[in-house]
């Protein structure tokens, strides 16, 4: 009977170790890091673009996300200081953009198009900037979606650099590869341990 018990206890403790080991991976935290980025440096030839301001991500988290949920985050906001859209400006232009985490440590890229628009006697004026994501990123043990927000921007009278817009960032978690702790590992240890001493002893 004894032996009986301390079998029952052994494999508990082995079930609290994998318990452990899955709760411990069930949510993960994104930490960003300082090298996000907006370069329009290729839209200089035709619709001139430019980044005014990017969010201060260094640093910062997303705490305990679960597979299948998704947070958006502020990450720049860009315009335009030209005060008409000309013929060069209606031929896309080529943005490219850095999302940068420590934690995975990654710095996907997302590719985008700029392009200016225009109606006759330059009323309906603006212009678009679509990206071409989201784009997935596996690394770490983690699987995960990386999406930034397209622009429309539409103007009954051309306002040049009143024609900003935010850009913000969505992260979608997808999955996670468990990976046991150390505690797990000691639990389930010493588990197997304890099964191998009570058939010694039931043996002997």
């Amino acid at each position: 009977m004894k032996s009986l018990i301390r079998l029952v206890i052994a494999i508990c403790m082995i079930t609290v170790g994998v318990l452990s080991a899955s709760t411990a991976s069930a949510s993960y935290t994104f930490v960003f890091g300082p090298d996000s980025e907006i370069d329009t440096s290729l839209t200089n030839r035709v619709l001139r673009l430019d980044v005014l301001q990017m969010a201060d991500l260094d640093g910062l988290e997303l705490r305990d996300m679960v597979p299948g949920e998704s947070r958006t985050i502020p990450f720049a906001t860009i315009g335009t200081n030209e005060n008409w859209i000309n013929r060069d400006d209606i031929f896309p232009g080529r943005v490219d953009a850095t999302v940068d985490f420590t934690t995975p440590n990654v710095s996907p890229a997302v590719g985008g198009l700029s392009v200016g628009f225009s109606g006759f006697f330059k009323f309906f004026q603006g212009w678009n900037l679509f990206w071409n994501d989201p784009i997935n990123v596996v690394a770490d043990g983690v699987d995960f979606d990386v999406e930034l927000r397209d622009v429309d921007y539409l103007s009954w009278f051309w306002q040049g650099p009143d024609g900003t817009a935010d850009i913000t960032a969505t992260i979608t978690l997808n999955s996670l590869n468990p990976v046991p702790v150390p505690a797990a590992v000691w639990l389930l240890g010493t588990g197997v341990m304890g099964i191998v001493a009570i058939r010694r002893r039931v043996r002997a």
